[in-house]
């Protein structure tokens, strides 16, 4: 197979992008070639293969087990707002009466409910359990990973509408997923899965 048919799909949001890949270009030619194909407007993007972060731009993307047909997860990072001053009182309230608020804040929540009780024990049985089946302990640590930057890309989707509270709510959220994702990495270091 030529290196000319080899392809990679990129899930970017809500949108697949196939891309043509050399996998011995490096890993920042070819975030400039999704850039451009995708139109993605950010300045810095994350690209994830197989739960890890791809990093060093100047690495050759085979170095990074990326195979013909391989998946990657683009995410872009979170934009960081001036904080908008409430008009007092009387603003805060016609916010949260605010159909779209209310939509808004439920979307967070419920990604906040399946984070509590449908992937907590998932991660916290990656954490806690024996590591002596090894290949067990991978697929538990792609679950787990997988799991959570799905809920990750999903956060990123919620447009808060220039609310601070709904944005200091993301936030949050955004930081407990985060902080999950880096103890299964912690823990697979530890134990070199």
């Amino acid at each position: 197979m030529s290196d000319k048919q080899q392809s990679v799909t990129v899930h970017y949001g809500n949108q697949r992008i196939r891309m043509p890949v050399d996998l011995n270009e490096t890993l920042g030619s070819f975030i400039e070639d999704l850039v451009r194909k995708a139109d993605i407007h950010e300045k810095k993007i994350k690209l994830f293969y197989a739960g890890k972060r791809l990093k060093d731009n100047n690495t050759p993307l085979s170095k990074f087990g990326l195979k013909n047909h391989s998946k990657i997860l683009c995410i872009k990072p979170q934009k960081q707002h001036l904080p908008e001053r409430e008009t007092g009182e009387k603003g805060a309230q016609s916010e949260e009466q605010n159909p779209a608020y209310s939509r808004i804040l439920g979307e967070i929540q419920a990604i906040d409910e399946y984070i509590s009780k449908d992937l907590t024990p998932i991660y916290n049985t990656y954490l806690h359990e024996s590591f002596d089946d090894k290949q067990k302990k991978d697929k538990q640590k792609l679950m787990a990973y997988e799991l959570l930057l799905q809920q990750l890309l999903k956060l990123d989707g919620v447009d808060v509408m220039g609310s601070e509270k709904l944005r200091t709510k993301r936030k949050g959220l955004v930081a407990k997923i985060q902080k999950m994702l880096d103890d299964v990495d912690e823990i697979s270091k530890k134990h070199s899965i």
